[in-house]
């Protein structure tokens, strides 16, 4: 597995964080790769791994039927600074999920419910600048997602109905 850092409307995309996902979407694979055995039931252990220099630290709950991700997590940068942050339930995100740029700025605010991203995604650029606001319903981009330039001034906005785009506009005078 890979972990590499992309930017995409000025919001870093943390490839690292499918890592988490696709452990606590996968529990068997993740019970074998990452723990060796299920541990004895009602336990918890803290895990901790390293994807090309990125530290993930996280607890693992074990049931008698379950292994899974459960409570609070952080990503590491390889210079040491918190990128990630948030917490897992049952195996899946909860709650309000952080990312922050390596200069410690901070990156990207979301809510998930269930392992599902909900209500208003903001993120920002390096300099601290609210770059884009998206909302989403069940997952789902809802309503207006609006993206702006670094001086604030809104440079686009698209109209999302049932997580499909249906009215795009630009400004010119951004």
């Amino acid at each position: 597995m890979t972990a590499t850092l992309g930017f995409l409307g000025g919001c870093a995309c943390l490839s690292i964080c499918s890592a988490l996902v696709i452990a606590s979407e996968s529990r068997q694979s993740y019970r074998e790769s990452r723990i060796g055995r299920a541990p004895e039931p009602d336990c918890l252990l803290l895990q901790q791994f390293i994807l090309e220099g990125y530290t993930v630290v996280y607890t693992v709950q074990s049931t008698l039927s379950n292994t899974f991700p459960e409570g609070p997590f952080c990503i590491t940068h390889p210079n040491g600074a918190k990128i990630g942050a948030g917490k897992y339930k049952e195996g899946r995100w909860e709650g309000k999920i952080t990312f922050w740029h390596t200069n410690g700025t901070l990156s990207t605010e979301q809510t998930y419910h269930k392992g599902v991203i909900e209500g208003e995604e903001r993120c920002w650029g390096e300099s601290g600048a609210l770059l884009r606001t998206t909302f989403y319903v069940g997952g789902d981009k809802s309503g207006t997602e609006t993206y702006r330039l670094k001086n604030g001034n809104v440079d686009k906005t698209i109209e999302w109905k049932l997580g499909k785009p249906s009215e795009i506009t630009l400004y010119t005078n951004g």
